[in-house]
């Protein structure tokens, strides 16, 4: 279809982005993925065109060991200009969180028979990124795109499939997960960044009910419903128990998103958010009563304005949205703006990331 993402006339480039340190509120530094001896927090794949809207230098050959300060050979995305510089060596925030974790850890293991129990009678709720541009989890491939595994009680409902059927079925598999036990298959919306591992899925046997917009492609639909059953989302729609569509967002390009009911209030998850985050986000707002816990993925800021990225910030925060966690197609200036403006509730992503939720009671 013409309105899909065209992958060969892009290209991309691999960062790795160094989490800053606690309290810090910024994205940290940009460093080139190309050597993962950095120790790296996160690596993103970003378009080429991106480059030139990065606040700082993309850093290269970071030396790799223990020490508090590694000395990197740095270029500038514009110029291409490459200097010597010293910076903090990234890995050093994470052995600290590691320490308090597993202080923490011992704290709480008295609780730990308590927990078991609990959990035979009530699982948690899981939310898998399965396809990303932003980097987590080294035995992951990462590429442009996106797709979230959600796994609630013995349900599994999965929100698009990301860009390379190839890629994304690797990433299932090494994550040891069935294509053939997902319920649901959540198209966000019509773009070959977020459809294009379908094909691969079918072709394994595999037949989820695939939740459509009516406003989608007449092709895209009736080829999908040639291969399994398929439901034009309504708004509110019940995709599992304790999932639920937004239905049509927008009119240029028409999005919808999913909500998950936790037992810490909704959890909302973005493709794209073409028409709007705060647009998408309210529209969860007007189909439930519930608190919102965390709205994630992709935010579609890239390129924004300076003005759009706060309009969208000051919009989340005035919705009362408690966390967000932002990654895709949400570019570096809206990454660094929103961790700024959440801090500790900023929620860090990328494909492999694993989050988990509470039951609600």
């Amino acid at each position: 279809m013409a309105d899909l993402l065209d992958r060969s006339k892009s290209t991309f480039a691999e960062f790795c982005v160094a989490q800053p340190q606690l309290g810090n509120g910024g994205v940290g530094t940009v460093l080139s993925s190309r050597h993962r001896e950095a120790s790296c927090d996160t690596i993103i794949a970003i378009p080429s065109q991106e480059l030139t809207n990065l606040p700082v230098f993309a850093h290269t050959r970071c030396a790799a060991g223990r020490r508090r300060r590694a000395t990197c050979q740095s270029a500038n995305p514009r110029s291409g200009v490459e200097k010597t510089t010293v910076t903090r060596h990234p890995s050093n925030g994470a052995r600290t969180m590691r320490r308090y974790f597993l202080q923490f850890t011992l704290l709480l293991f008295p609780l730990s028979i308590f927990s078991s129990v609990t959990a035979a009678q009530q699982r948690d709720i899981s939310v898998k990124i399965i396809y990303d541009n932003l980097w987590h989890d080294d035995r992951l491939e990462f590429d442009w795109g996106f797709a979230a595994l959600i796994e609630i009680g013995d349900r599994t409902v999965l929100l698009d499939t990301g860009t390379q059927g190839d890629m994304f079925m690797r990433n299932l598999r090494t994550l040891e997960k069935d294509p053939a036990e997902i319920d649901a298959l959540v198209i966000s919306h019509a773009h070959g960044d977020h459809t294009g591992g379908m094909e691969a899925l079918f072709a394994l046997g595999a037949r989820p009910t695939v939740y459509l917009l009516e406003a989608f492609p007449q092709e895209f639909r009736q080829q999908t419903s040639a291969m399994t059953t398929v439901v034009e989302s309504e708004p509110g729609d019940e995709i599992v128990p304790g999932v639920f569509t937004t239905g049509q967002v927008g009119q240029g390009i028409p999005e919808q998103a999913v909500a998950i009911e936790t037992g810490v209030g909704l959890v909302v998850i973005t493709g794209c958010a073409h028409p709007g985050v705060v647009e998408m986000t309210q529209r969860v707002r007007d189909l439930s009563e519930e608190p919102i816990h965390l709205v994630m993925g992709g935010f579609h800021l890239i390129g924004a304005s300076g003005q759009q990225v706060r309009a969208a910030v000051q919009g989340l925060q005035a919705l009362e949205v408690e966390k967000v966690g932002v990654t895709h197609c949400s570019g570096m200036e809206a990454i660094d703006a929103f961790s700024r403006q959440y801090r500790s509730s900023f929620v860090p992503l990328g494909v492999g990331r694993v989050l988990t939720f509470p039951s609600p009671q």
